[in-house]
């Protein structure tokens, strides 16, 4: 029998989470399902399937188009988008007025629509609420990550009774050991954020590079290893901007999505700002210091039972040594490690109970 299509939509192919995210559909649906070559979010207008946008493309998205048609038409596609909807993305609004098009036309065709888990809201903004309702109202399935989220998604109109609340499925992904993980054993890994810049109150935005600076020198103090670990290519130039106002620069690499999750559960301990990094550190049991921007956050360190590891006080040194100290602490450390463990098989088992659904949805 031939493999149905299904679509994956949205992912950014610059930010390592989204990659981790793709990893895991091929993963746990590519024995079941043809999934062609993702249609990726950095050119939302242009890889739209119709003739006018086709004759815009370049030669290798013309083979990314016909990629995507030859094997059929799509059973579902899937909307991997991951925090898209809301508010912060309000600049985003004439690119989701073209996928919501985009939807209304396929959806007349039959081809039904998952929201794979995200975060949405809030929805203040009238376009982009305006977009979120008939987004989700296209959709046969939505699955969001928080109890906010999913408020949030009530409040433009989605249906309850096709909501559903799921974990990020990327800690489906369980790559390897590295060859020499020793090497990573004594290295924090810092994992900065442009997000902590221009989506914060001036009270973070003013302090937060210094913050950083600061948990390098306690790191060093400590005689552990700092390291800066990009997660997404805009965030290369601020830890490269932060390594030239140091005395002296650290290491600071850039690796392939699964090698950033294999470095990360390797790793003595993970101070990050973006939310894949976190996933990787907090589903693999080890030890980390997070920074947000938004709710996605807040739920995150709450499902692993340990809202106690998230840092807000920016503005207040004495905070920043406080969270140090305690992440150190070896017999704080013993006891995060192993809640850590529980709680990411209980997470591992709510993102099979979504996959399960999202199947059931497909072939019924």
């Amino acid at each position: 029998m031939k493999q149905k299509v299904i679509q994956i939509i949205a992912p950014c192919w610059d930010n390592k989470g989204d990659r981790l995210m793709i990893d895991a559909l091929y993963q746990e649906l590519g024995s079941r399902y043809y999934l062609p070559v993702p249609l990726w979010n950095m050119a939302p207008a242009s890889q739209f399937w119709s003739p006018v946008n086709f004759y815009k493309m370049s030669l290798q998205k013309g083979k990314r188009f016909f990629q995507t048609r030859k094997h059929g038409k799509p059973s579902a596609f899937l909307d991997a988008s991951g925090y898209q909807l809301g508010d912060p993305w309000a600049a985003m609004s004439k690119a989701l007025s073209i996928r919501l098009l985009f939807y209304q036309y396929h959806k007349k065709k039959g081809i039904k629509l998952i929201m794979l888990p995200q975060s949405m809201g809030p929805f203040k903004d009238p376009l982009a609420a305006s977009n979120a309702a008939g987004i989700l109202q296209l959709a046969d399935l939505v699955f969001v990550r928080c109890e906010e989220s999913r408020k949030h998604a009530l409040s433009v109109g989605c249906q309850e009774s096709k909501l559903f609340l799921a974990p990020d499925y990327s800690n489906m992904i369980q790559p390897p050991p590295l060859s020499d993980p020793s090497t990573w054993k004594d290295v924090v890994c810092l994992v900065p954020s442009v997000r902590m810049l221009d989506k914060t109150p001036e009270t973070i935005k003013n302090s937060y590079i210094e913050t950083i600076q600061y948990y390098i020198q306690l790191i060093t103090e400590k005689g552990l290893t700092p390291c800066f670990l990009v997660h997404q290519e805009e965030d290369l130039f601020l830890a490269r901007k932060i390594n030239a106002m140091l005395n002296e620069n650290i290491l600071l690499i850039d690796p392939e999505p699964q090698e950033a999750k294999q470095i990360i559960g390797a790793c003595h301990t993970v101070i990050a700002s973006r939310y894949h990094a976190l996933v990787s550190s907090l589903s693999q049991a080890t030890p980390c210091i997070g920074t947000g921007w938004t709710h996605k956050y807040q739920s995150l360190f709450s499902d692993y039972d340990c809202k106690h590891l998230l840092f807000s006080s920016f503005d207040v040194k004495e905070k920043v040594a406080e969270s140090f100290h305690n992440i150190m602490d070896e017999k704080k450390r013993a006891d995060i490690h192993k809640k850590l463990q529980q709680k990411g098989d209980e997470i591992r088992q709510k993102t099979r109970e979504m996959f399960a659904k999202l199947i059931e949805t497909i072939e019924h």
